[in-house]
């Protein structure tokens, strides 16, 4: 019996919580463990996540809480926690996806799989990318939407929230810095062990990849798919001209770049920032 654990690293606003529902409504003997996101390794290995951290340690009368909490302080009750969990119930599998992993570095993504792989427990990485002004007003809406705020077209303009996020490193590069985990997976992993998918193709020409790679049916995949795409458009109240939209794709230059070059992804086909009605 080969046990494997599901390390998703982002991109936010990517389809990564519809990737993570197709192991936990299609994987047979899929256990979905403490969380879906747990938000240990950013926390353990980065001082940039005090906030985060603090707010973990303020709900310690939540067991979820609690347990990553232990598991930040001590990150070998994470390993050792999934080594009995994966083998309990008929449990093979389990996953990870904090969109915040994809911070890490090659030394930290080698440890997760040497520690893992000293349980005999295979890693298999997923990340996902999107294009980054879609991405970036995608998040801007997600925030909206949490804090119940509505989205009013005659106040503070789209392109004003998104350079207010381009100042700020957590909500900007954060997510956006696709470089940086792409060169850290290919160090730290065989290339067997990792799926990188554009939000842009996953539901069409990537779909039997993320089938074979998951080891999931594609006819489960494609039914999952249309649901995923009958969701209402999140980003469909926010507006810009084509001025604003170039200086945000300006911003960007570097990582359509990177992609264009590293897989050969057409970006002037795939990356338009979310069609003309966005646009006045």
């Amino acid at each position: 019996m080969t046990r494997i654990f599901y390390l998703g690293v982002g991109t936010q606003k990517a389809a990564t919580t519809w990737c993570y529902n197709l192991l936990l409504n299609n994987k047979i003997n899929f256990g979905r463990g403490v969380s879906k996101e747990m938000q240990v390794f950013n926390i353990a290995f980065s001082d940039k996540f005090g906030p985060m951290h603090r707010s973990i340690l303020a709900q310690q009368n939540n067991p979820k809480f609690r347990s990553i909490a232990g598991f930040i302080d001590n990150l070998d009750s994470y390993f050792e926690y999934f080594d009995k969990y994966i083998m309990r119930d008929c449990i093979t599998c389990s996953a990870d996806f904090t969109n915040e992993y994809n911070t890490l570095t090659v030394e930290n993504f080698k440890y997760i799989k040497e520690e893992f792989l000293k349980r005999g427990i295979v890693v298999k990485v997923i990340f996902l990318m999107r294009e980054p002004v879609s991405r970036l007003i995608s998040m801007i809406s997600m925030r909206h939407k949490n804090a119940n705020i509505n989205f009013d077209p005659g106040g503070t303009t789209a392109f004003e929230i998104a350079l207010h996020n381009l100042k700020n490193p957590h909500a900007d590069v954060l997510y956006s810095n696709y470089e940086h985990t792409v060169l850290a997976l290919q160090e730290a992993f065989i290339k067997e062990d990792i799926f990188f998918g554009f939000y842009e193709t996953l539901f069409s020409t990537q779909l039997v990849e993320l089938s074979n790679f998951l080891d999931i049916p594609i006819e489960l995949l494609q039914s999952e798919t249309l649901v995923y795409q009958n969701k209402s458009d999140d980003t469909k109240f926010f507006k810009y001209t084509i001025k604003e939209l170039v200086m945000l794709k300006d911003h960007y230059r570097s990582v359509y770049t990177f992609v264009e070059d590293k897989f050969n992804f057409n970006t002037r086909t795939y990356w338009k920032p979310d069609c003309k009605k966005e646009y006045n």
